[in-house]
This record gives C-alpha cells, sequence and structure tokens, in this order.
C-alpha cells in the first residue's frame, strides 16, 4: 500500500537564508492554515480561494506554495491522484515563471509520489533532478547548503519505507556530513527521527527508543501531527524488545494523535495492522479481531473501489483508457492535418511551378527546398509528441499495476492473520465444545473467498481484455489456470500466489508446471514474460 505518511520527510535546521526563492510563507491564507488539522476541508476551500487570488495578482510563487498545501492535504487523506495532479500544475507555474527553487521542491514532491507507487527507480530519479538543482542553487550562493538536508531526508525516507536500512544510512550520512558535530535531536529532530530507524533496523533498538524519546516534545510543541510516525516507530522499537504494553501504548497514541489531527489518516491502517500482530502476538486475540477489523475498514475507506472517498484512485485507475482514447483523437487528428498539409504542399507545388516558369529555376529550388526543411521539422515534432503521449500512457499503466499489486498484498497478509487466528480457534473448540467458534471459521473462510473475488474484479478493469485474449489463444485452459495466469502476469512470488489462492507453495509449482505443457511452452522459455505479453 502506497502511504503517503511512510515518505512525510523533514526539514532543515535553522539556517541562513539567502534571496529569499523559499516556497512555504506564514503569512499566506492564515485561515486556511489555521483550519487544516481541524477541518481540512473548509481549509481546502479557502486554500483554493486563495489560490485563485494570487494567480490573478501574479503572484506564481504564492500560488505554487498554495497548491502545495492543498497537494499535502489530499496526500494526508489517500487522494493520491488530487495530489498528484496539483504538483504537475505547480510545476508548469514554475517553470513558465522560471523560478528554479520552486521547481526543485515540486521535483522533490514529484519523487515521493512514485515513492507512493513503490516505484524506487522513478522517485528516485526525480529526487535526483531535485537534488542537483538545489546543488546548483547552492554552489550559485543562491541557498544555503543545509538545503540540502531535505533532498537526502527524501532518499532516506523512500529507502526507509522500503525497508532497506543500509542504503538509508548512506544518505543519511550525507546529512550529518553537513550538520556541525555538536548537533543535538533536538536541534534537528527529523534527522534524528530517521537515524532512529536505521539504528533500530542495524541492531540498536534501545539507542532508537532513547532517541525518539528525546524529539517528542519538539514535535509536541512545533508539528504535533508527525507525532503519528514517532509514535508508531517507537511501538516497533518496544516490540523488538518484546516490551509488548510499550509498544501497545505507543501503537494507540499514534492512532489517537491522526485522528485529533486528521493527518496521516491512510498510515493509521498500517497501525492498526501492527496492533493487531502484537495482540495475536501476546495471545489476545479478540483485541488482534478488532485491531483487524479497524485495518479492514479504512482500507476499505481509503482503497476500496467502492468507497466514496476513492474516487480519486478509480480515476488513476481509469486514466490510462482515457489517455488512450485522447491518443487515439490526437493521432486521427494529426492524420487529418498530414492529409490538409498534403493538399496545401500540392498546391503550393503548382505555384511554385508557374513561377519557375516566370522567374526561373534557381527561385524555384530555393523555395521547394525551404518548404521541404520545414516538412521534416513539423513531422518530427508530431513523432515526438505522439512518443510522450505513449509513454505517458505506460507510465499510467504501471502505476495501476502496482496499485493491485499493493492491495493484494494486503489482502495476502490479512489471508495470513486469519489463517493463524483461525487455527487458534480450532485448539479453543478441541477444550471447549460450547465456544461458538464454528461461525467464527466459516466467516474467516468466506473471508478468504471474498478476497479473490474482490482481487480479480479490480485486475480486470486495469487488464482490460487478458482474460479474452488468453482465452481465444489457449481455450483449453480452465478457470483456475485464468487465475494462475493473472498472478504471475503481476509477478507475483509463489508465496503470494499460494496464500491468494489457499492452496500450498508444492501446488502452486504443480500448477506451474501443468500451465507450461498446457501452452506448448519448453524449459527454455520465461514463463513470466510469455504471459506478460499477451
Amino acid at each position: 500500500m502506497a502511504l503517503l505518511s511512510l515518505l512525510v520527510l523533514a526539514q532543515p535546521i535553522a539556517a541562513k537564508q539567502f534571496p529569499p526563492q523559499g516556497i512555504y510563507k506564514k503569512g499566506r491564507c492564515i485561515e486556511g492554515d489555521s483550519l487544516k488539522t481541524i477541518d481540512p476541508e473548509a481549509s481546502l476551500k479557502l486554500f483554493q480561494r486563495c489560490k485563485a487570488d494570487l494567480l490573478h495578482k501574479g503572484d506564481t510563487l504564492g500560488a505554487i506554495d498554495i497548491i502545495n498545501r492543498i497537494s499535502k492535504i489530499h496526500g494526508n487523506h489517500a487522494r493520491y491522484k488530487m495530489a498528484y495532479d496539483g504538483y504537475w500544475e505547480a510545476l508548469d507555474l514554475a517553470t513558465k515563471a522560471n523560478l528554479e527553487y520552486a521547481r526543485g521542491t515540486i521535483y522533490y514532491k514529484i519523487g515521493q509520489t512514485y515513492g507512493y507507487y513503490k516505484k524506487i527507480n522513478k522517485s528516485l530519479n526525480y529526487l535526483n533532478i531535485a537534488l542537483d538543482i538545489n546543488k546548483k542553487l547552492v554552489e550559485a550562493g543562491e541557498i544555503h547548503k543545509n538545503e540540502l538536508i531535505n533532498n537526502y531526508l527524501g532518499m532516506v525516507a523512500l529507502y526507509r519505507q522500503n525497508q532497506m536500512p543500509f542504503e538509508a544510512q548512506k544518505y543519511l550520512d550525507s546529512c550529518f556530513q553537513i550538520l556541525p558535530p555538536t548537533v543535538t535531536p533536538v536541534e534537528s529532530p527529523y534527522v534524528f527521527f530517521e537515524k532512529g530507524y536505521v539504528l533500530s533496523e542495524t541492531g540498536d533498538p534501545e539507542k532508537a527508543i532513547s532517541i525518539s524519546k528525546e524529539i517528542i516534545p519538539w514535535f509536541q510543541k512545533n508539528t504535533p501531527s508527525y507525532l503519528v510516525l514517532v509514535y508508531a516507530y517507537l511501538a516497533d522499537y518496544y516490540k523488538v524488545q518484546n516490551n509488548f504494553q510499550a509498544s501497545e501504548n505507543y501503537y494507540l497514541q499514534s492512532i489517537e494523535t491522526s485522528a485529533k489531527n486528521h493527518s496521516h489518516i491512510d498510515f493509521s491502517s498500517l497501525v492498526h495492522k501492527k496492533l493487531s500482530d502484537l495482540y495475536a502476538q501476546i495471545g489476545d486475540f479478540k483485541n488482534a479481531y478488532i485491531s483487524l477489523g479497524e485495518a479492514k475498514s479504512l482500507d476499505d475507506q481509503f482503497f476500496d473501489s467502492r468507497s466514496p472517498s476513492n474516487t480519486g484512485l478509480l480515476e488513476i485507475q481509469d486514466l490510462f483508457r482515457l489517455e488512450k482514447e485522447k491518443q487515439e483523437e490526437l493521432l486521427q487528428q494529426q492524420r487529418l492535418e498530414t492529409l490538409e498539409h498534403k493538399d496545401r504542399v500540392s498546391f503550393l507545388q503548382k505555384v511554385i511551378l508557374a513561377i519557375i516558369i516566370v522567374f526561373g529555376a534557381f527561385i524555384g529550388g530555393v523555395y521547394i527546398r525551404t518548404r521541404i526543411k520545414k516538412f521534416k521539422s513539423e513531422k518530427e515534432y508530431l513523432e515526438k509528441k505522439q512518443a510522450l503521449e505513449v509513454q505517458k500512457a505506460q507510465d499510467v499503466l504501471e502505476i495501476k499495476n502496482k496499485e493491485l499489486i499493493a492491495s493484494t498484498v494486503q489482502l495476502i497478509e490479512k489471508d495470513e492473520l486469519l489463517i493463524h487466528i483461525k487455527t487458534q480457534l480450532k485448539e479453543l473448540k478441541k477444550h471447549d465444545q460450547k465456544t461458538p467458534v464454528n461461525k467464527l471459521i466459516k466467516n474467516i473462510d468466506f473471508h478468504s473467498t471474498r478476497n479473490w473475488n474482490v482481487f480479480e474484479k479490480r485486475f480486470i478493469q486495469i487488464n482490460t481484455g487478458f482474460y479474452e485474449r488468453l482465452k481465444a489463444k489457449f481455450p483449453t485452459l480452465n478457470h483456475n489456470d485464468h487465475r494462475l495466469c493473472a498472478l504471475i502476469k503481476l509477478n507475483m512470488s509463489s508465496k503470494e500466489m499460494a496464500s491468494l489462492l489457499a492452496i500450498s507453495v508444492e501446488s502452486v509449482h504443480t500448477n506451474r508446471y501443468r500451465l507450461r505443457k498446457k501452452i506448448q511452452l519448453d524449459r527454455s522459455g520465461n514463463l513470466e514474460d510469455f504471459i506478460g505479453n499477451i
């Protein structure tokens, strides 16, 4: 699941500001700022009015600042497409106005957005663009080098989200190379928050706990909404030490802080899952079941296709179809323009012929060469434009498939927990025949079947026509073969396939072998590539 909260990044320590190019300014839309944690929707309305007013006055930098704040609110409420669209709108304004610092900040945000969908390479590409822009501004003396801390922390947070602590350590070291050797956690709390994570993952959870407790008062005073993350990771550190009581308390504080500040709401789903795992680990299956239900409720609210809060996600899923239609219309328009252009060229050739007769071959030859050169330039422009449209459509399809894989992994994790609870319920049943566990076991079995139905519905929405092409090419395949092909197309592991299909890993391997025989794929052929190209 792509979580905006996992990638909220740090602010640099106080640094001397050179010619003021910073985007955020407290004086802009004070009313909107004051409501963003109390009534986010009212805050959005005020920000929209402020944006329109700033654009009308010609204050492009101010409008970019407001657009970024609007996108941040959308992201905190899992409306990722609206946040994504806002950043690209801001980038267009910054590019036209030649605002380099603003462009760097927006590329940084776009890199974060790609990180939500586990597109590490794409995310790093945009984060590096932002870093290069700021390095040039530092060299030119337009901003202080402390501004680079934000960029390095962007890399750290991306690797933290993807559980890659050693890669995160490299960029964290870059932050400390900029900071003075005597810097304390309170002076740079965001950097030390990331340091706590790296310490815990590399074998020193006790030090991670100490750092986290030291920076909590600063966040309580300055940025209380960020405590959603601080508390959740602090709970993780205590869990590693088997201090389950402290871990439970901080998970609950994280959830309470999210609700109180209307912030990192989508991250609360992950916290509920972690809390459910904790309860299951200590044998409190009742609370484990309740927490798992809360997580599912939040997932349905933000990520289920039927949820009103998830219209942005549906728009992303449908974006490929809309872009394809737009591309076809564009191609048709280009063909008409090409025909019209050819007609014009033909007419001009006749005119040129008359001119050649009157004024001579030399003048006519020069004119023809000029027209041909212009025609080639227009053709190259159209071809480049078409290639960009195709690339954009491919990027959208990649995003949608990553969303489907992420949601499927969530279903697998929930199933694994349900299977564990089911096993425990069966043990209870052996010792107490009056315990009403049969109904719970049946509900778990029904939930597992429903998970597949939800997955298959989303798969069909994204990969339109896949099953039809598969049936046409291999009519002998049965329904179970179709399911297996769908999971192979998404590059799922054998373990994930086994969990989603409710079979053993050995059965998955057997089914893959039988599938290769049915489609007559020899041993040298790659099954994933073959299915992926259908």
